[in-house]
């Protein structure tokens, strides 16, 4: 034994096994990948328990790849969607249809976005429970397929598309205000 105290002993073999694994990277590498193959369920296992106890470096690590892999991540997902046409316009469709209130705000954001108005995160959620989904133009109750968010002050008058100056609406009433206000509507908008 060469060393006969045992801190040295376990410094000797970490040091030995570096040296090691640097030597024999190329024949260590293609042994990980063989195993990797043959054992995809244990290897699957081992990633998913190393992503959920590392989860900040995980997704520090994808954040620092993603911003400096940018540009042909966008390039890549142009071309597949170039190739792929139908089957992008299915996924659209798909989503559009499943995420309904995602797909109109940010329908709404890019009004706001095209006229310059002030934009901020709106929640769409408190703004149902704040109105108790009664219509702020002919104050009837709304049912959810019936359902658009009205901007109190239009944003072709200067209004901006924030929580205070939204209220939940009837698509017809909404559709039939258009970019007016109504005389019952002339109220402060705090």
């Amino acid at each position: 034994m060469p060393y006969k105290d045992p801190e040295k002993q376990k410094v000797g073999r970490k040091v030995r096994g570096t040296l090691y694994r640097q030597s024999h990277r190329q024949e260590l590498n293609e042994k990980s990948k063989q195993w990797s193959k043959e054992h995809k369920e244990k290897r699957a296992i081992i990633t998913k328990r190393y992503r959920l106890t590392h989860q900040e470096e995980v997704r520090a690590y994808k954040k620092a790849y993603n911003a400096s892999h940018r540009q042909e991540h966008t390039e890549y997902a142009r071309q597949w969607r170039k190739e792929h046409r139908d089957r992008s316009l299915a996924i659209t469709r798909n989503w559009r249809h499943k995420h309904p209130e995602a797909r109109r705000a940010a329908q709404a954001r890019r009004r706001a976005r095209l006229r310059n108005a002030i934009i901020e995160p709106v929640n769409y959620i408190a703004i149902d429970l704040r109105d108790a989904m009664i219509c702020g133009l002919c104050h009837k109750r709304i049912a959810r397929k019936d359902l658009t968010y009205d901007h109190i002050v239009p944003l072709v008058c200067g209004g901006s598309h924030v929580e205070s100056n939204l209220q939940v609406a009837h698509l017809s009433c909404n559709s039939a205000k258009r970019d007016g206000r109504l005389p019952s509507q002339m109220r402060l908008v705090l």
